[in-house]
């Protein structure tokens, strides 16, 4: 019978315990912030094309499992307005906060709701034509941008709507953006069978945690 020396055996465990302290625990993705501002182009059938200044602020949130919360929110003011929060500047308001999953390299599928509240529209929480929500799959570019297709109810073109939405940097900050809905019941798509938002922005400020 093989004996075991005792002071060995706890000796290769405090040496086994001391390598698993040591080893680096894996890098944590950063929370991040950032502002953004530029030039959007509103596109409607039937309606007078409309370009105004847009500001938005996007939130990222990494958590285990390869899931990210975010938010994002767009100020959106008429050129030809004054101060920068000049009640009279004001057009238009949107928020949206959702969570997305990786389910494969770049790939990942994302559910998100939110708010749109235009200044011409009286503001009623319980109106379902403010309300957008959709689920879909977003796709990334490493390093240039992503592009999301996703379908569900987008109260601004009146219910069911395939939305699609494209952001392109050109160079670090600077990013062509654009987004589309397109509705998916017959008698709205008569009436108005596309609305687009596009423009370019670049990064005012950006901070991580």
């Amino acid at each position: 019978m093989v004996r075991r020396n005792p002071i060995a055996l706890l000796g290769l465990l405090a040496l086994a315990s001391i390598a698993r302290a040591q080893d680096p625990a894996p890098p944590r993705d950063p929370v991040e912030l950032s502002l953004s501002g530029g030039a959007m182009q509103f596109l409607e059938r039937d309606a007078e094309d409309r370009k105004d200044f847009v500001y938005r602020l996007s939130l990222t949130v990494p958590i285990p499992g390869k899931v990210t919360l975010f938010g994002r929110a767009d100020y959106t003011r008429t050129q030809d307005g004054g101060d920068l929060f000049d009640p009279q500047s004001f057009r238009s308001i949107e928020g949206f906060v959702g969570g997305r999953k990786d389910i494969a390299p770049n790939l990942a599928v994302t559910a998100f709701s939110g708010v749109s509240w235009d200044r011409d529209k009286e503001f009623v929480p319980a109106d379902p034509r403010l309300w957008t929500v959709a689920g879909g799959l977003k796709y990334t570019v490493p390093g240039r941008g992503y592009v999301i297709a996703a379908a569900g109810h987008h109260g601004p073109v009146g219910g069911v709507a395939f939305l699609g939405s494209a952001v392109w940097e050109m160079s670090a900050g600077a990013a062509w953006f654009g987004d589309i809905a397109v509705p998916l019941n017959s008698a709205e798509f008569l009436k108005r069978p596309y609305t687009i938002k596009c423009g370019i922005s670049a990064r005012i400020k950006a901070w991580r945690f």
